[in-house]
């Protein structure tokens, strides 16, 4: 969890879900089709969800961190 002036970030906020994603894809490793997944996983989740848009950038910065 991240803490931010004494506050949990909230789950459905960009940062939230590029901490998220970096830290999914440390995990999984090297492989193409496993980073494909956390991806899409993160991407479906946003739509099941109806979060916000912002949540979707944070899925890209995710990724770009951990490149």
């Amino acid at each position: 969890c991240w803490h931010a002036g004494g506050a949990t970030v909230d789950r459905r906020s960009r940062a939230a879900a590029r901490a998220a994603v970096r830290g999914h894809l440390r995990l999984v490793g090297a492989s193409r089709l496993r980073r494909a997944a956390v991806i899409g996983y993160a991407l479906g989740q946003v739509l099941r969800e109806g979060g916000p848009a912002g949540r979707i950038l944070g899925i890209y910065e995710g990724w770009r961190i951990s490149r």
